[in-house]
């Protein structure tokens, strides 16, 4: 045989080696893909396992707990009907109790335990945290023959010397800091800390005049006339709660249903 025949056989055998080399890398790879493959697929599965047994533990401890609520009287008649019902409906089994107070009451409360959380005015007291629900006007209340003379606002000015009639249940700490900031000394009776509905009744009659705010003054009808402060002045309107971060998944989600239905309510919520 020649050696130019020998040659090509032998280059003939070295082409078939490598190429049984390479089928076989290839099987290898394919096989070792596939077996990747398999892993991220039990991967995958061990993990949806594993959130749908936390969703399921999550669902069954939402059954058992009961959100503790503290709020002004306004916003127990305003808001938390239509928050608590709509809430109920995506989670029957959560109770929602309500306890209304001062702002005081409210805030000792959620300091001491006793509540979850609590829609109240932002105050200093305490550490908590804060989600802003809406800025509610604070209007001047004053009797209904006041003369206005076409003003369409209340100078915060004009109570200076006034016999002044002071809400009590949330309202005394918000009023007390719009008169200091416009330094304003109105005549404040010390037993005159009355309720909502006594304050617009004494207004009426003439017994002085006040200050309240356009969520406690909705869908009533007294005999009073109201006029937005000139400055403008609020009260802050969110819910305190004492670590966001710490709140059970319930919690947080009743304060995202708070968040949607007073954005609802009022067109948005404001710091």
């Amino acid at each position: 045989m020649s050696f130019e025949a020998i040659n090509v056989i032998t280059q003939a055998e070295e082409t078939a080696k490598q190429g049984h080399a390479q089928a076989l890398a290839d099987a290898k790879a394919a096989q070792a893909a596939a077996e990747a493959a398999r892993d991220k697929a039990s991967q995958d599965i061990e993990l949806a396992n594993r959130r749908l047994e936390g969703q399921i533990a999550a669902q069954n401890s939402w059954k058992r707990e009961n959100i503790r609520v503290a709020a002004y009287s306004s916003i127990c008649m305003h808001w938390l009907p239509t928050i608590v019902q709509q809430f109920r409906w995506a989670w029957p089994d959560v109770s929602v109790d309500i306890r209304m107070g001062s702002v005081a009451e409210i805030f000792r409360w959620l300091q001491e335990g006793k509540v979850d959380l609590s829609f109240a005015s932002r105050q200093d007291q305490g550490r908590y945290d804060w989600v802003p629900l809406w800025d509610d006007p604070l209007l001047a209340i004053l009797p209904p023959d006041w003369p206005l003379g076409g003003a369409e606002r209340f100078p915060v000015s004009a109570f200076s010397g006034r016999e002044f009639l002071m809400p009590s249940l949330g309202f005394d700490l918000d009023i007390l800091e719009v008169f200091e900031t416009q330094n304003v000394r109105p005549d404040i009776r010390s037993n005159t800390a009355v309720e909502d509905a006594a304050i617009l009744s004494m207004v009426e009659h003439g017994l002085g005049v006040s200050v309240l705010s356009q969520l406690v003054l909705q869908g009533r009808r007294d005999n009073v006339r109201a006029l937005p402060l000139d400055p403008p002045a609020s009260r802050h309107i969110g819910i305190a709660v004492p670590s966001l971060e710490e709140a059970s998944p319930i919690i947080r989600q009743f304060i995202e249903f708070s968040q949607r239905i007073v954005g609802a309510l009022h067109g948005g919520c404001g710091e």
